[in-house]
């Protein structure tokens, strides 16, 4: 049957493999995003050749969570590509149709109905746009791949009984949690499956279970409790964090079926209005949940399941414990990546139920119709909304139309003007800081505006309030010293500029600033010191050579005059 040639079947990957390149191609040619810069050239991990090492061996000399697979990746491809970002999104294009392929074989494997269909769904639907155009999120991309990779070996262990495939499971989910924490809860996926897949579930299955929510409790431990873990306080009550975490998954449910417009930051919900729009969500669930158990009929029983899978994989960026990003918006199109996998399931059975065929010929004309549709307008919504993440200020001024109160949108476009267009990204940062007055990222960058402009006095006050919210803010520490050594205030200068120092060893203009410090002071042995230092971790800063020649100058001055007297 042609249908079930493997030729036939991969022939059709490679199709699609083209159709995704040219999907996601507008985005190919352009810069890096945000946080693009502090997950690469900015991360000395990433640039030493030596930083592997450190990346998987000394966790807690980074900012960020313990993600050394994810990581490592970067680490390698940033020997191949270097500042190229087609390379980066080349790589997780090709991971995102990876993991398509793992989904469509994996449910080929246990004769599931819409395998392919699936896989359609997951590689055109729009909201993967965020996770594949987006150099940052390839520790997404990894977590989703070894997680489906999990799955299957454990439903082939399953079979087969084989302890090899067991210990691959839990090995790929080991190294799904090291590349980014959002696959926590999918050992609960594996008790789903068996009851999807046996209807029935036994001690000795949970027991065979024990040693993945070891791993997955201690992952959490890591990420929640432990220093280098990214919650923070939302500033919402017990009850508003409840209303959030029946919010967030209807609201990724409803962008799935309508996926326009879509944000790179979206309004936050208002939990101090008490309107009734708010407990909707949680009527909606609680009432398909309640319908669903009552009925007695095989499909409900499997769209049970599959609500229900994607709410276990929804539910670590619900709310529950706020992180980092949530400081932005309540939701993101990357954090839902895990969890559309089980919606294009539901989908993709749903179609074949709807549009049932014994022969072949119809299963065909089924397949090229639907499959033909969702790429047509998945792949059209997904190609307009990759031209927006060609570069930080395209994206910016797309996030700022759709979202006119996104501050992290105006700070990111003034961001992008601070050397071409020094009077717009003022201006960007003043709409920044209107709308969220305690971001001190935007506030040390006015400062560093209205210092070049010789505003100090309005400068210094950004400085300050910007270290006084952030106090390991090396950079501001660092601006505000270049303001005071502007104004000849040195000993004030030098004392800024070491306690960057302190927060970023790495840095190579700490160490020249230091060194330009101490020369003013007369301190010449130790301005020496620090531009050699400066020099042995970044030989092309601008203007260091120059400065250490005048240091060598005054010692040699120093010395022939110590000999004359």
């Amino acid at each position: 049957m042609l249908l079930h040639s493997s030729k036939f079947q991969w022939t059709l990957c490679a199709f699609f493999a083209g159709a995704l390149l040219f999907v996601y191609w507008p985005s190919f040619q352009g810069g890096f995003l945000m946080d693009d810069d502090i997950h690469l050239y900015n991360d000395p991990f990433i640039i030493n050749p030596g930083g592997i090492f450190k990346i998987w061996f000394q966790p807690y000399h980074s900012a960020w969570p313990y993600w050394p697979v994810s990581r490592s990746s970067l680490w390698l491809e940033w020997r191949l590509w270097g500042e190229n970002t087609t390379g980066y999104r080349l790589s997780n294009l090709f991971l995102h149709f990876l993991t398509g392929i793992v989904l469509w074989r994996s449910l080929r494997s246990i004769q599931m109905q819409g395998a392919f269909l699936s896989a359609l769904l997951f590689w055109f639907h729009p909201m993967q746009v965020e996770s594949v155009a987006w150099i940052s999120q390839r520790r997404g991309l990894l977590a989703d791949l070894l997680m489906l990779g999990m799955i299957w070996a454990y439903w082939n262990y399953e079979k087969s009984e084989k302890k090899l495939h067991y210990f691959a499971s839990l090995g790929l989910f080991v190294l799904a949690l090291l590349s980014k924490s959002s696959v926590i809860t999918a050992p609960l996926l594996l008790i789903l499956s068996r009851f999807w897949l046996r209807k029935k579930f036994r001690l000795q299955n949970f027991l065979r279970l024990l040693p993945f929510f070891s791993v997955s409790l201690a992952k959490a431990y890591n990420e929640v409790f432990s220093s280098m873990g990214h919650q923070m306080s939302l500033d919402l009550k017990w009850s508003d964090h409840l209303l959030l975490a029946t919010q967030t998954p209807f609201f990724y449910l409803k962008k799935f079926f309508l996926p326009y417009p879509l944000s790179f930051n979206y309004p936050k919900w208002d939990f101090s209005d008490n309107s009734w729009s708010l407990i909707l969500p949680a009527i909606f669930w609680i009432t398909c949940l309640l319908f669903l158990l009552r009925l007695r009929r095989d499909w409900a029983s499997g769209l049970l399941l599959g609500i229900a899978a994607y709410l276990i994989l929804i539910f670590p960026v619900t709310g529950i414990v706020g992180f980092g990003g949530m400081r932005y918006s309540y939701v993101a199109d990357h954090w839902s990546l895990p969890a559309l996998i089980p919606i294009c399931l539901l989908i993709s059975r749903g179609l074949h139920r709807l549009f049932p065929s014994s022969k072949e010929t119809g299963i065909l004309w089924k397949l090229g119709g639907i499959g033909a549709a969702v790429v047509i307008v998945g792949g059209d919504l997904s190609r307009n909304h990759a031209a927006n993440f060609k570069d930080l200020a395209v994206l910016s001024r797309d996030t700022i139309a759709k979202n006119p109160s996104a501050w992290l949108s105006y700070y990111n476009l003034g961001y992008t003007q601070i050397k071409s267009d020094p009077s717009s990204a003022l201006e960007n940062f003043n709409r920044a800081l209107a709308i969220n007055p305690d971001y001190p990222l935007a506030l040390n960058n006015r400062g560093l505006l209205l210092n070049r402009q010789g505003k100090y006095g309005q400068a210094f006050q950004d400085f300050n309030r910007a270290v006084e919210l952030l106090p390991n803010h090396a950079k501001a520490y660092n601006n505000r010293g270049e303001a005071f050594f502007r104004l000849n205030r040195n000993r004030e200068a030098l004392s800024d500029f070491e306690r960057a120092l302190q927060i970023e060893p790495n840095e190579a203009i700490y160490y020249s600033n230091i060194g330009s410090a101490h020369f003013r002071l007369g301190n010449f042995s130790q301005a020496l010191a620090n531009y050699d230092q400066a020099l042995s971790l970044n030989p092309m800063l601008a203007g260091i050579s120059k400065n250490r020649s005048l240091v060598v100058r005054e010692l040699e001055r120093l010395a022939k005059e110590s000999k004359q007297e």
